[in-house]
């Protein structure tokens, strides 16, 4: 069988080169895999209070330990409670880096483009006037059109970051995920080389999470109408989500663990059990 992580042909359960799990596949698949994991109910409530305050910490470093362990090959792959005060600080973690790579540079953006709003006001108002005085001025339809590209270009700049940042920010969480060191998100010249390696992964990852997220708020919305049940499903559903891109983020973490097993000396080696 041909190592999933790092192409070896190996027979045992686990590759002799890069450590990881020779079984991509794990059985219930991306959407039911926690259920056929051993005493799965002392693990699940735990990504089930990402809409509780401080429970999104927890929630956050669920999902992050289930990564680690998917891209390990572990024989258990839902995290267990005794874990619970090392994932509520990952999580932390996860949230305070999110900080810095989205929410500051994205109210940055914001305020550069806000304020970008003025010059073609201002130039508009000048334009109408030397117009109305009879002055030299610029034809009014190239004016407008170079106007109306201003304005798609400062509207399309959270976008572009957005796609770009997301990738890096992936793949520094499966860094973090795999060497526990919150270093793992400044390492951007390589996060940006592993997911220029890995594009592929990274686009169906952000294309099939995407797909996902809509599904589930348009079943969402639908069952809203439902007595009780109604109201609580769409946890139940949030909380789907976040194991199933768990589990796909663990199908890329698995060539970061292959990569890093493969450049550790020999004596350092181990099988995450």
């Amino acid at each position: 069988m041909r190592c999933p992580g790092c192409g070896n042909i190996e027979t045992g359960r686990f590759c002799g080169v890069c450590g990881v799990a020779m079984t991509s596949a794990v059985q219930g698949g991306a959407f039911r895999w926690p259920f056929f994991q051993p005493s799965w109910g002392k693990s699940l409530w735990m990504p089930l209070l990402w809409a509780v305050p401080l429970g999104n910490f927890l929630s956050a470093g669920w999902s992050l330990e289930a990564v680690r362990r998917r891209s390990a090959g572990a024989r258990q792959l839902l995290p267990q409670p005794e874990d619970i005060a090392a994932m509520f600080a990952r999580g932390f973690a996860v949230y305070f880096f999110w900080f810095f790579y989205f929410a500051i540079p994205l109210l940055v953006i914001g305020w550069i483009c806000g304020w970008a709003w003025l010059e073609p006001i201002w130039q508009l108002i000048v334009q109408l006037y030397d117009i109305a005085t009879h002055k030299p001025h610029e034809p009014f339809i190239s004016f407008l059109v170079g106007r109306c590209l201003v304005f798609l270009t400062d509207a399309s700049a959270p976008l572009v970051y957005v796609a770009v940042a997301g990738p890096l920010f992936l793949a520094a969480q499966l860094r973090y995920a795999e060497t526990g060191r919150a270093s793992s998100f400044l390492r951007l010249i390589a996060n940006t080389w592993f997911c220029m390696r890995h594009i592929g992964d990274m686009l169906r990852y952000f294309f099939f999470a995407s797909l996902l997220r809509i599904a589930l708020a348009f079943l969402a919305v639908l069952l809203l109408a439902v007595p009780v049940i109604g109201q609580l499903l769409p946890f139940v559903l949030v909380t789907l989500g976040i194991w199933t891109r768990a589990y796909w983020a663990g199908e890329i973490g698995a060539k970061l663990h292959a990569e890093r097993y493969s450049e550790s000396p020999v004596g350092t080696r181990k099988k995450f059990a």
